[in-house]
Formats: C-alpha cells, structure tokens, sequence
C-alpha cells in the first residue's frame, strides 16, 4: 500500500473525487485507492477478460467484507480507449508496458475531456501529448516490481 499512498499524495487524490484506472488489470490501484480515499469513487476500465474478472472477484469479497461500501468501487471490462469517463477527475495509467501509440491516444483523450483533470502515468508523456498538460509532479512511487519508478503528474485546467 505504500505505492498507493505515494500516488494518492502526488495525484492530490481526495474526497470528492472520481478516480479511474485506464487499464485496471487485477484491480490493486483501483481497490487500493478506494480503500484508501473516503468519499469518493472510483472506476477501473479492463480489456482482458480474464484479470477483470479476477479483479471483480477481489472487489466482490471486499464488499462483502465490509471493507468496501457497495458502489463506491466499479469495474468493468472495456477497453480504456473507448470506455465512459463521465465525472472523472483523476485519472491513472500503469502505462510501463503500453506502446507508446496507446499511450499518446489515452493522453489526448484524457486531454479532451470537459473539465480539470489529473492525469497520472508511469512513463512521462511524449512532447507532442504532453503540451495538453501541465507537469506538477514527478515522484517516486514504490510498485510491486519496483522501488525506483516515477509517477508523472498532469493537469489540464478549464483555462487550458
């Protein structure tokens, strides 16, 4: 959980938020971050069926649990590139592994969307897509492969 709280703190991830995972895989960030934030939802957004429905067993016994209220946290198998952001305000790509043309597509989607955003990444945005933002930060972010990785932040206000 210590990489979760690094992200929290650097995206400035907070009550009131909507939080979306851009390839949710098994669903730790996306759990994590709705356990760790009150007051807030949160989406996560899979393509491969096989890790959301591994993911969705994971948030099922969480809520059955009681460690998740019902609704706080949804998952659903879509491809990120096409899936409904409606209401996000904080928006995450474990994108290590994306190609980078994936990545530039995520980044101007994200870049388009009708209101302030957060965009956090594991990889720095290329120039051509990184001129839709503003870098606020880029911090150390322990994962599970690793103690050395950078979460790049960005935002992109209504004034942009």
């Amino acid at each position: 959980m210590v990489g979760i709280r690094q992200l929290i703190r650097a995206a400035g991830i907070g009550a009131g938020d909507r939080f979306v995972d851009l390839g949710s895989g098994v669903g730790k960030i996306v759990l994590g971050v709705a356990l760790e934030v009150p007051d807030m939802t949160c989406l996560g957004l899979e393509i491969d069926a096989e890790r959301h429905k591994r993911a969705s067993a994971v948030l099922r016994r969480a809520e059955e649990k009681g460690w998740l209220a019902s609704g706080r946290c949804t998952l659903r198998h879509e491809d990120a590139r096409l899936g409904n952001l409606e209401g996000a305000t904080v928006l995450f790509a474990n994108s290590t592994c994306f190609p980078p043309a994936l990545l530039n597509r995520l980044a101007r989607r994200v870049g388009a969307l009708p209101r302030p955003v957060t965009f956090a990444t594991l990889r720095a945005l290329p120039p051509g897509v990184a001129r839709l933002f503003d870098l606020v930060a880029a911090s150390p972010c322990h994962t599970s492969w690793s103690k050395h990785v950078t979460v790049y932040v960005y935002r992109r206000g209504l004034e942009d």
